[in-house]
């Protein structure tokens, strides 16, 4: 459950009343989609009912909060059992209860705005040279905000992408072993070597493989000292074992 909330957090479009996004439908129901397969769960349908089930139980949290504060301010952690994932689900607190007023608000600007020219035109409308120029430029600002729309929802959704992508590439690191010392060295080394001029890299490479060459030479060679002094062992064991099986037959009277 925390991961699903933690997913939810990522797109604000999804829960913050006051964004311009929470209003764009197309762009939420791609939050959800991405929700979706961030959860692994089977529909965006299921993953709207988990989330209102969630937010309804955060809602009862700070309904029951409240109402304890109310009865015993001066005592507030008494009988306080709060829900499980209070902490989790505390970034939504500040739009719980404002869920219209963005619309009020714009609605209240937009009077505020008509107001003033409504005095200033003595309560008529417009003059006639803005109401000719207006269905000129309409087209024309309602393309540009059209456009504007459509670069705010591809930048969401791109951001939203590279940040999947990174939690992702993240725990694959998390799931790969350490690398190997040699690796990590010689690695290095090659960064260093590509630094210098094409003839140094030439007497690098030779004197590297030199030395590597040497190296398994003198293994070889270890190995097969190894192997002739264990032939003796072995051969000089068994000529023993032989003259002590023999010696008793020299013994004998004739």
């Amino acid at each position: 459950m925390e991961h699903f909330i933690e997913t939810v957090r990522k797109y604000p479009c999804l829960w913050n009343t006051t964004a311009i996004e929470y209003r764009d439908q197309e762009l939420k129901d791609a939050a959800w989609t991405e929700v979706m397969k961030e959860t692994d769960l089977s529909s965006v349908k299921e993953v709207k009912l988990k989330w209102k089930k969630l937010r309804d139980s955060y809602r009862d949290a700070l309904k029951r909060q409240s109402e304890m504060l109310a009865k015993d301010p001066s005592n507030p952690a008494k009988k306080n059992y709060p829900w499980k994932y209070m902490g989790l689900m505390q970034f939504l607190q500040p739009h719980m209860s404002i869920r219209k007023k963005p619309i009020e608000s714009a609605y209240a600007s937009a009077q505020a705005d008509t107001q003033p020219e409504t005095a200033h035109n003595g309560g008529d409308a417009h003059s006639s040279s803005d109401s000719e120029s207006e269905p000129e430029s309409s087209p024309k600002r309602k393309g540009f905000e059209r456009l504007a729309v459509i670069d705010r929802k591809l930048d969401y959704l791109c951001k939203a992408q590279s940040k999947r992508q990174f939690t992702e590439a993240h725990l694959h690191e998390r799931g790969r072993p350490p690398p190997d010392p040699l690796d990590i060295f010689f690695n290095s080394m090659c960064q260093s070597t590509k630094r210098f001029p094409y003839p140094t890299q030439i007497k690098i490479k030779r004197t590297l493989f030199e030395a590597v060459i040497a190296a398994e030479e003198a293994l070889i060679a270890e190995q097969q000292s190894y192997a002739s002094l264990w032939a003796r062992g072995a051969g000089s064991s068994s000529s023993s074992d032989d003259a002590e099986a023999d010696a008793p037959d020299e013994r004998r009277p004739s």
